[in-house]
């Protein structure tokens, strides 16, 4: 549960970590550790139009309740799939591991280490964190490109595999057969 506490503007993160809430909520990260998570612009930008934080308590005001993740379950996630019909994204999707399913792939994408997006989310397994990466078709069209380009020399490998000389003289590659077993 994020609390104005756990920013720190000046540092530029939001720690996430064990902690005694500010209505006396003893509350514990999934995955039991504490960390620190660099913050971009568009985050602090959002957190700005939630507040300034200088009344302390929950970023996002959640009412008093016994179980803060039922509470998290049944009311911001039932709001956040009405936005469905908005955002063109179907409401079975809008689930909190494809959020983290999309964090994952789209640090991958821009070329963020692994082993920093583990920290980042909290797991100490990188097999746990592949579990979430899934690749986009548009970059892996565009991942084909870059690897259809020979890095030694700029020539494309169409262009690389035409200048071969092939074993039989008398054959040009089109003319190649490869024998199935």
């Amino acid at each position: 549960m994020l609390e104005w506490s756990d920013i720190d503007r000046d540092a530029n993160v939001l720690q996430v970590r064990r902690k005694v809430t500010a209505d006396e909520i003893a509350f514990v990260p999934k995955d039991k550790t504490d960390r620190f998570v660099p913050v971009s612009q568009a985050v602090w930008d959002a957190l700005g139009a939630l507040g300034d934080g200088k009344g302390g308590g929950y970023v996002v005001r959640l009412p008093r309740t016994v179980s803060r993740t039922d509470c998290f379950e049944r009311t911001y996630l039932r709001r956040l799939k009405t936005l469905a019909p908005r955002t063109g994204i179907d409401a079975d999707k809008l689930t909190l591991h494809n959020f983290r399913r999309f964090f994952v792939s789209h640090c991958a994408e821009v070329g963020i280490p692994m082993a920093t997006v583990m920290e980042w989310v909290g797991h100490d397994e990188m097999g746990m964190v592949m579990h979430y990466y899934r690749m986009r078709d548009e970059f892996a069209q565009k991942a084909m490109q870059r690897f259809a380009v020979d890095l030694r020399d700029g020539v494309s490998v169409s262009q690389h595999v035409s200048s071969l000389e092939w074993a039989a003289p008398k054959q040009k590659p089109a003319e190649v057969r490869t024998k199935l077993p």
